[in-house]
């Protein structure tokens, strides 16, 4: 249904377009005063292309502004749905809209669009005030917009606009700022500032099936609600781009709420209270370069009930919660890509982030620098989640608490904590430096089965049990892992409860006391394994950080982090077992690389020369005018290099020349002798010279 108006405005708008009907064409532009002394009679004489240009100054209404309102789709003789535009004649600041509804009961939006207007019809320059909603449909929830109000399909465009002090109060308003059912409005430039609404989305709610609103360089900030969304609830399927989401305050989800299929590139979500992002049941959000931070009472991105994330080159930092300070998920899925998870405090447990039946995978992202006062610093997984982490690194975490007084989830964990049947795959990882009282690098209890493979575990501190691993009642599995430089009261590599770990192709080295539990098989434990550089770790090195405005002493033991290749001789050298091995090393190098598994994380590779055929610089398989061409071409006109620059090499005296191009076509045209070996089948220089071959693909198979 349509917004009610009052028809006494109605008429005076019908008289004024009868008595000037050919005063105003379309495309002209009509002034506020001038034309006009007030908007809604200028909006009314508009027709379809006009614009509507207000004077500096604050202009007073005291009921919403509609540019149809004189439309009704019941009655075909009304004026058809135009589209205008609205624009300030100067800056932002200079040109107010403020309404003054003469009710609470009156409808008081500043601005309403529900006739399907489109994005001709264009706001530009404006800042709108005062506005107190309109309750607009039969619902519960079908209230709000308090500075503009967008329905049934409408999609104007606002520029350089301010929505600002719209305060709603009525219990179930949402939209302080601006309030979008159905509908796709863009908003370019603007501002939603300190704007309020009671039932949530104290700066921007926006909702519906075939809603797709945009936000572009817009700003967020400094609004509030006794609901969830202070910044703004995303109930649509919204675009963000490069916005700043600041300084609102909700009970929860102080930033933003979402529940449709959302995605933010280039966003900010900072210092909002009630936490930053909040995914909502099956919500599907991506965000691309996004900064959540600073974030309290609330993870800095909270994901629930079959969420689906997806992140790529984020940052989610010092943020602030009981659980999940940086992210949250419960019954989640995330994808996580080249992300930074640091600088994040939890009261309890998973300062980095904190997974509840969740899974999914993160490639290549460090988690670094994060608190926790009880367990699961960096990360905390739990009931059954299985996350797969990928190349990713895990340092300088710490659990605050240095003894183990009775209580739940007291279980360390500087690096990573998993209990409940928690089986999360870390593949490729580094945990280095991390600190806690129990299980400084990984800890698990309670029936987890966490599984390493191709793990680095360096210069983890555990102030009682299990420097790089305690394992109590769970079943870890490590596979072609290296141990080195961690350090415990008890177990400097792993401890055990009431559990027996498997650890295959491990090397367990260096550190203090060098002790173990569990079943090692075919891995090398306390004898040299021949590091081509072993790290060296201070445990009594610390940096003092700030986080969220307190002062923090975390782990800064890493003085060298060293390198963990093997050397010619090791003992580790094809000394593995190859089933249950990994099939690739920390590198990406298959296994095995020579005769047999090594032990560790790395694979020993001989550099072997890359084969090729002398004469053949297009590696095409054939020796013909085209190689002295492409031969010459590099030499003397600036030509691409050859892949093998060898096989430029024709007369094997190991510089190119243009005597090599002579010599191979006096071969191919006067019978000479051909280029010296390898020229008839693939293989390697027997010269030693500095001529590079980097590839030489006919040869590679």
């Amino acid at each position: 249904m349509a917004v009610p108006v009052k028809r006494g405005f109605i008429g005076a708008g019908l008289i004024l377009l009868a008595l000037f009907p050919g005063k105003i064409a379309g495309g002209a532009e009509i002034r506020v005063p001038g034309d006009f002394q007030q908007i809604q009679p200028a909006l009314d004489a508009a027709r379809d292309g006009d614009a509507v240009i207000l004077a500096p100054g604050e202009h007073a209404t005291f009921q919403p502004l509609n540019p149809n309102r004189l439309h009704d789709p019941r009655h075909p003789q009304s004026p058809p749905v135009k589209n205008i535009v609205l624009k300030a004649e100067s800056a932002v600041s200079e040109t107010v809209i403020r309404i003054n509804a003469l009710s609470l009961q009156d409808p008081a939006s500043v601005l309403i669009f529900d006739h399907g207007e489109d994005e001709r019809t264009a706001i530009e320059g404006l800042t709108f005030t005062g506005g107190r909603g309109t309750r607009w449909g039969a619902g519960l929830f079908d209230s709000g917009g308090g500075g503009v109000l967008c329905l049934k399909g409408s999609s104007p465009v606002f520029r350089r606009c301010v929505f600002k002090e719209n305060l709603m109060h009525g219990d179930s308003s949402q939209g302080g700022g601006a309030g979008c059912w159905d509908s796709s409005p863009r908003f370019v430039e603007c501002s939603f500032l300190e704007n309020r609404a009671r039932g949530g989305g104290g700066g921007v709610h926006v909702e519906g099936i075939r809603a797709r609103p945009v936000f572009e360089n817009c700003t967020i900030s400094k609004n509030t609600t006794d609901g969830p969304a202070g910044g703004m609830a995303c109930l649509a399927d919204a675009i963000l781009l490069n916005c700043a989401i600041s300084g609102n305050r909700a009970a929860s989800a102080g930033g933003v709420s979402c529940g449709g299929a959302a995605r933010f590139d280039d966003c900010t979500v900072s210092g909002n209270i009630g936490g930053g992002l909040w995914c909502r049941q099956l919500a599907r959000v991506a965000l691309t370069g996004c900064t959540i931070s600073g974030n309290q009472g609330g993870s800095g991105l909270l994901a629930q009930a079959d969420a689906r994330l997806e992140l790529a080159g984020c940052l989610i930092e010092g943020n602030q919660a009981a659980a999940g300070a940086g992210m949250a998920l419960s019954a989640a899925k995330i994808a996580a890509t080249d992300c930074e998870v640091r600088g994040n405090l939890a009261l309890d447990r998973g300062g980095g982030a904190l997974l509840i039946e969740s899974a999914g995978e993160w490639a290549r992202c460090t988690v670094r620098r994060n608190l926790a006062a009880n367990s699961g610093a960096g990360m905390a997984c739990e009931e059954r989640s299985a996350p797969r982490l990928i190349n990713c690194r895990f340092s300088e975490n710490l659990v605050l608490l240095k003894s183990s007084p009775p209580g739940v989830r007291n279980w360390g964990g500087g690096g990573i904590f998993c209990d409940s049947g928690s089986a999360p795959l870390l593949s490729a990882c580094t945990l280095a430096g991390n600190a806690a009282h129990l299980g400084g690098g990984v800890s698990c209890a309670a029936g987890a089965a966490p599984r390493l493979e191709n793990c680095l575990l360096l210069g983890n501190l555990a102030h009682l049990r299990g420097g790089a691993l305690l394992s109590f009642s769970s079943a870890p599995a490590l596979a072609n892992c290296t141990l080195s430089g961690n350090s415990a009261l008890r177990g400097g590599a792993v401890e055990c409860s009431f559990s027996i770990p498997s650890l295959l192709n491990c090397i367990i080295w260096g550190n203090r006391p060098n002790s173990f539990c569990g079943g090692a098989s075919h891995s090398l434990v306390q004898v040299d394994p021949r590091f081509a550089s072993p790290g060296a770790f201070d445990f009594s090195r610390l940096v003092t950080v700030a986080v969220n405005g307190q002062s923090y002493d975390l782990p800064d033991f890493i003085v060298d982090e060293g390198d963990y290749h093997l050397l010619p001789g090791s003992p580790a050298l094809q000394a593995g077992a190859a089933e249950g091995a990994p099939v690739a090393d920390f590198d990406g190098l298959a296994r095995p690389c020579g005769g047999g598994v090594d032990i560790g994380a790395y694979e020993f590779c001989e550099a072997s020369a890359v084969l090729f055929q002398r004469g053949d610089v297009d590696s095409d398989g054939e020796r013909n005018t085209t190689d002295a061409v492409l031969l010459i071409s590099y030499q003397f006109l600036g030509g691409p290099a050859p892949g093998c620059v060898k096989s430029a090499d024709t007369d094997d005296n190991g510089a190119v020349e243009v005597t090599d191009a002579v010599y191979l076509l006096r071969h191919l045209y006067l019978g000479e002798p051909p280029p010296p070996e390898p020229f008839a089948t693939c293989g390697e220089d027997g010269s030693e010279d500095d001529l590079t071959c980097e590839n030489f693909p006919r040869c590679q198979n």
